[in-house]
């Protein structure tokens, strides 16, 4: 009989289903919990045509009707029947959306209840930030003015859970700033961590220049494709992974596709399991982050992946915790052409780029290993579970 509280996840997806950052690190911490001898609950959307498995690397799975984005709060209900049934002591939630609210607003919820920050800018701006996000949305017709209705109304009820939340979670120093302005409020710093396979590392050869994220503004893909552009004519090859969600007749959407028409250089793989990505990222020579610094990244996992791989990072714009123009851990551009020269040298110098790989490895043993950050998780978890506040 374990001795720890029951834990239920409440996370959108499965990393199985949908491998995005907050999915992977809570699945990780989830999974590490479980083989600690904790138990672990997990409610997510998932498929009615995919068969759900009562239970994943001892993990208790527990389906949710798989919800348009604006209309989460319709699994209202279902959540908390399935709580219920559970007998949770604590909830952990992770990312701005709706079902923050779902935990944070009933009066019986908030005092169990651990937020965990996925992207910077909701912390930042609050339920402004989905209002934010509307308005960048490309689809301009009939619906428009029904999802800006709904962007306000899950933007308000996601705050409003956060801010009553007996515990927040940032992954950075600059998110704890931004929630103590916003909220008055003192979140713990718990730094993202990553579960490494034991496979080795083989480098491809000629070298390889990656680059994983969604097909999304914020992800910027079309510095990375301009980045392969720059780089014609050197013996590397330069390579995409990721979910297109960028609408085809977007802007963003019709720039990509010609520019993967035209480079021969380039490679889009599409999206890939979380293992298939991590076996890439270890033989991929650099790995390049050209995520906007006002938009709405955390703490990368691909930094994350790479560092455990020994593979060399280069970031345009994002610099969690300045970890990279403090540590030199990895490379900062800082511009597209800063983009441009630190590739270039990069491949020149063998000697550099495996010596910034070795610095980035020791770091993260160090300070990211999901072992520390499981244990920090312990800590926060059995708090709220005896005094319901942090």
């Amino acid at each position: 009989m374990t001795s720890h509280p029951r834990v239920a996840f409440l996370i959108r997806g499965h990393p199985s289903i949908d491998p995005g950052g907050a999915e992977v690190q809570a699945w990780m911490i989830a999974v590490e919990l479980t083989r600690r001898g904790w138990d672990i609950h997990w409610l997510c959307e998932w498929p009615r045509t995919q068969t759900v498995p009562d239970m994943l690397q001892g993990v208790h799975l527990h389906p949710l009707p798989v919800r348009k984005e604006e209309l989460a709060l319709l699994n209202w209900r279902p959540v908390h029947c399935i709580l219920h049934q559970i007998g949770a002591e604590v909830y952990y939630q992770r990312a701005a959306l709706p079902y923050t609210g779902i935990l944070g607003i009933p009066p019986h919820t908030p005092r169990r209840f651990v937020w965990g920050v996925a992207e910077t800018i909701y912390c930042r701006e609050g339920w402004k930030a989905f209002l934010r996000a509307w308005k960048r949305d490309p689809r301009h017709d009939s619906k428009r003015v029904v999802r800006g209705a709904f962007a306000v109304l899950n933007g308000l009820a996601f705050e409003a859970g956060a801010r009553r939340a007996a515990a927040l979670v940032a992954q950075t120093g600059e998110q704890r700033k931004y929630i103590a302005e916003r909220w008055k409020r003192d979140a713990m710093v718990i730094r993202n961590g990553f579960t490494v396979s034991q496979l080795p590392v083989i480098k491809s050869h000629p070298p390889v220049v990656l680059w994983v994220g969604r097909f999304s503004q914020g992800k910027n893909p079309l510095a990375f494709l301009q980045l392969a552009a720059d780089c014609i004519g050197l013996d590397a090859s330069f390579m995409m992974v990721g979910q297109w969600v960028a609408p085809s007749e977007s802007e963003l959407g019709k720039k990509a596709k010609m520019y993967l028409e035209r480079l021969p250089n380039v490679t889009y793989c599409g999206e890939k399991s979380v293992a298939e990505t991590e076996r890439l990222i270890g033989e991929a020579a650099i790995v390049v982050n050209t995520s906007l610094a006002q938009g709405t990244e955390g703490f990368p996992n691909v930094l994350l992946q790479s560092w455990f791989n020994r593979t060399t990072t280069v970031t345009l714009q994002v610099d969690p915790d300045r970890l990279f123009s403090k540590r030199g851990i990895g490379l900062l551009a800082g511009s597209q052409q800063g983009l441009a020269n630190a590739v270039r040298r990069l491949l020149a110098d063998d000697a550099t780029r495996e010596s910034i790989a070795d610095g980035a490895y020791q770091f993260a043993t160090e300070n990211h290993s999901m072992e520390r950050i499981a244990t920090a998780y312990e800590g926060v978890f059995t708090e709220v579970a005896s005094s319901g506040r942090m």
